[in-house]
């Protein structure tokens, strides 16, 4: 990933998510990192929903379970 796109937050949670997928978790969590550092609240959807898969795939499924209930949070109440 070029250094320049280490100030996007987007573009940082695309390549943890990539990275998650592509099987290579601890790239995907340093993106995430960079992601917290550089972004706004807009971001932690996505950022704890990748956590949560991340967590989900190692079997740990109590830190995934958290990481799932951090995120309703952050979903709007629409009652």
């Amino acid at each position: 990933m070029a250094e320049a796109s280490f100030t996007n937050q987007g573009t940082l949670i695309a390549g943890a998510r990539a990275a998650r997928l592509d099987g290579r978790p601890s790239e995907a969590w340093r993106l995430l990192g960079l992601a917290k550092d550089v972004g706004n609240a807009s971001g932690m959807p996505a950022i704890l929903m990748i956590e949560a898969e991340l967590f989900h795939d190692a079997g740990r499924v109590e830190a995934a379970a958290d990481r799932l209930h951090r995120l309703l949070d952050h979903v709007p109440d629409h009652c």
